[in-house]
């Protein structure tokens, strides 16, 4: 009973990027080295921005924000896909039907915040729940329409596995959660606004979302167990009801596998082994969580030599 994991660039939200696509590809033509094409091509990029820029409108706000987007995530977020060689989107529904072919079935998005309709307005949201009480899959394909989602990752499992449907909270008390969230301002409603820099979501919250969201931020980077969350609340139902919102709203993520992090105070110092690869062949690392940061020289070098083998002080005489 194992679990797939898909991504696939999704019709017909992936189809407004064919438009930089094309006109980065023709930008780089002749460019050999993959770098090279892939910075010539955001270069492409970067002047389309500029360019509608004076011009309000959806394609100006489409093609800035995916801009910011590479500005923030690295080369390396579109060299293989945007300004790769390959780029073949499809519907949600075809891909489905291609699963059930080869004996699998549509489980959810990998995503939990990525099914919620939050962008959608009322009657949208509306369609949606009525679609999902009849076909699930159809639900998901009119959502796409609907978002223009350009972008999927989902999981599949064996057809024929019974599935339950909506999740079942209880689950949740085998997980742990983090959360990188923090109170960004007050609601008319006494409620407070809380930002998380991770994933950009907003949302305002009430006073037990408010004390779990804290209690969190105060353990970040690592991940607590259930059981730790607001363990003087008693009613521990209630705790999995607010954490599955949290993490629908995007607020927290929820770990299968405890998230470990350091907190700089070990005597040899350890980064994981994907840091130190990337560290010696250029600028952008990924962090354990998931997210990559631009490091200058000095860094680099640093990040090299945290194998774990040497001190604190030994570390401090090399710089």
């Amino acid at each position: 009973n194992a679990i797939c994991f898909l991504s696939f660039n999704s019709r017909p939200g992936s189809t407004l990027r064919l438009a930089w696509r094309e006109a980065a590809a023709y930008h780089a033509h002749g460019i050999v080295d993959p770098v090279e094409r892939a910075k010539a091509s955001v270069r492409m990029l970067e002047l389309m921005a500029e360019t509608s820029a004076a011009r309000p409108g959806a394609w100006r706000d489409i093609v800035t924000e995916m801009v910011d987007a590479v500005h923030a995530k690295g080369i390396r977020w579109v060299g293989h896909d945007d300004f790769g060689p390959v780029f073949e989107p499809f519907h949600f529904h075809e891909v489905a039907e291609a699963a059930a072919r080869h004996g699998m079935q549509y489980l959810s998005d990998a995503c939990h915040f990525d099914s919620q309709p939050y962008e959608l307005g009322d009657p949208a949201r509306e369609i949606l729940q009525d679609l999902e009480q009849r076909d699930l899959l159809l639900r998901e394909q009119y959502f796409d329409f609907l978002e223009l989602r350009p972008f999927r990752q989902i999981l599949l499992c064996r057809s024929g596995v019974a599935l339950r449907r909506p999740i079942d909270i209880a689950g949740l008390r085998q997980m742990s959660f983090s959360s990188a969230a923090d109170e960004t301002g007050a609601a008319a409603d006494g409620q407070v606004v809380v930002s998380n820099p991770l994933t950009g979501s907003r949302s305002e919250v009430g006073e037990l979302s408010r004390a779990i969201l804290r209690q969190l931020r105060a353990a970040w980077p690592c991940s607590m167990p259930f059981a730790q969350v607001l363990p003087a609340q008693p009613d521990r139902d209630e705790i999995a009801l607010r954490l599955e919102r949290l993490w629908a709203c995007a607020l927290i993520e929820a770990h299968a596998v405890a998230q470990r992090c350091g907190r700089g105070t070990e005597e040899r110092p350890v980064v994981w082994h994907l840091a130190r690869l990337e560290a010696a062949d250029g600028t952008t690392v990924t962090t354990r969580i998931h997210s990559q940061c631009i490091v200058d020289d000095v860094t680099r070098d640093l990040l090299r030599l945290l194998d774990g083998s040497r001190s604190r002080s030994e570390l401090i005489a090399r710089f």
